[in-house]
């Protein structure tokens, strides 16, 4: 909450607390705020505003504290997204180009799908930082290698049979998704994928906060560990030439996924969108977090605007806090 604090200016004060601090009945809560460089506990009333950052499925908690505080008081109501909720709203929408097939594991033949797009990742559909994470390539010589990124280990499977026996081991009675495969573009021979942050402000509005890449270790099919995180255009000018529109297609599709999202889950106020770009030069949506990781910037030296990144999430709660209190 240090960073939040000295984003802003002493107008707003700002406290932070967990679901267990809120004293429902007396209509106060408990938290932590910072002064003169230290913590200090206090017991406040219900805030104007509230930047909700439980890691939750459900809206049950801020929907009871909009009944304390007022409609459209807390923001980010739901931001441990569903992979497939996500997909399928993407799908039913204009952006459903940008969207690489998907399927529900256990609803189509796996197999099948395999030998169609030769390339399958298998991947839970509430995950976190690629855990569970499968990537299926058939080889030309009929064997299937599937390899986890977690262990980095790939698994050779000599039949379909056997293939459709440790896939059913693995994934269990969890969701998983099956999502077509794509041969990315890479840099100094590793991937990359591009992260969008978009965040509300101090008009209410989403704006684009930081285009940045996280480049994976070598050998490594996902960036959710990466190597290094880097500004998007530092890979950009490495490209070939054509992607000259590639910064705006970003920002465009971005804010409209953001959009679309709000509509689908609740009031939001930041969210990040993962791309890749293929081999081809396409721009494909993988994922959107509604909880993004902003230690993902601390140690990028060149990061321009890093302020913003904590900022605006205040100036949007400063500014829902001025609004006229809806019934």
């Amino acid at each position: 909450m240090e960073r939040y604090q000295k984003s802003y200016d002493a107008r707003v004060r700002l406290f932070a607390f967990s679901p267990l601090d809120i004293r429902w009945k007396r209509k106060r809560i408990t938290g932590l705020y910072l002064k003169g460089g230290q913590w200090l506990k206090g017991t406040f009333p219900f805030p104007r505003a509230v930047y909700n950052q439980t890691y939750n499925k459900v809206a049950k908690l801020t929907q009871r504290l909009d009944r304390h505080m007022g409609k459209d008081r807390c923001f980010n109501v739901i931001n441990n997204f569903n992979k497939w909720h996500m997909y399928q709203m993407l799908s039913e929408s204009f952006l459903q180009h940008y969207v690489p097939d998907t399927f529900l594991l256990g609803q189509v033949d796996i197999v099948k799908e395999l030998q169609k797009y030769q390339l399958l990742y298998i991947k839970p559909s509430y995950g976190n930082r690629g855990e569970k994470v499968y990537r299926v390539e058939w080889m030309k010589n009929g064997e299937i290698h599937i390899t986890l990124q977690s262990t980095a280990k790939t698994y050779i499977c000599k039949t379909k049979e056997e293939f459709q026996r440790l896939s059913e081991k693995w994934t269990g009675h969890d969701t998983f998704l099956v999502q077509k495969g794509l041969r990315v573009s890479q840099i100094d021979q590793r991937v990359f994928d591009i992260r969008v942050l978009v965040q509300k402000g101090s008009d209410g509005e989403w704006a684009i906060s930081a285009i940045t890449s996280r480049v994976a270790y070598a050998n490594s099919f996902t960036t959710s560990i990466c190597k290094e995180v880097v500004e998007f255009a530092a890979i950009l000018s490495h490209l070939a030439q054509g992607h000259a529109n590639i910064l705006l297609i970003l920002q465009r599709v971005s804010i409209s996924a953001a959009r679309l999202v709000e509509a689908k889950v609740g009031m939001l106020g930041e969210v990040s969108i993962d791309f890749v770009l293929d081999e081809a030069g396409k721009l494909w949506i993988i994922e959107l977090n509604g909880s993004p990781r902003k230690s993902i910037y601390d140690d990028m030296v060149n990061l321009r605007d890093r302020q913003v990144i904590y900022q605006r999430p205040i100036e949007y709660a400063h500014y829902l806090s001025r609004l006229r209190k809806k019934s």
